[in-house]
């Protein structure tokens, strides 16, 4: 039986993807929260565009805290990494991507600044 949002034990039995992973794939992809993190075009990466109100907002929301280096260091954890970059309103994004498709990320990040 599959299990449910509500029924953690379930859902951990059915799902062999470790908690933070599934708190972080819902956090990302949740429409509700795209003006503080998306993924990216081309959906192999993901975007902090507001790191604040994601601090602020978001961690405390899904883990227990609210630490942005915390979480990157989780992350870190399973091979993510990240860059950032200021966009043209001088605030800071984060690109954050998987080591198995690292090259697919940075062809994005080339075009995204050849765009610019």
């Amino acid at each position: 039986m599959e299990g449910t949002a509500n029924d953690e034990g379930s859902m951990a039995s059915s799902n062999p993807l470790p908690p933070f992973l599934r708190k972080l794939y819902a956090m990302v992809d949740d429409p509700e929260t795209d003006s503080v993190v998306s993924w990216s075009n081309a959906n192999n990466s993901f975007v902090v565009w507001n790191a604040h109100e994601f601090a602020a907002k978001l961690l405390p929301k899904h883990f227990k805290h609210k630490n942005f280096s915390s979480f990157i260091r989780q992350l870190n954890t399973y091979v993510w990494f990240f860059t950032f970059f200021l966009n043209n309103l001088c605030a800071f994004l984060w690109l954050f991507c998987h080591v198995l498709i690292c090259d697919l990320c940075f062809l994005g990040l080339i075009n995204l600044y050849a765009r610019n």
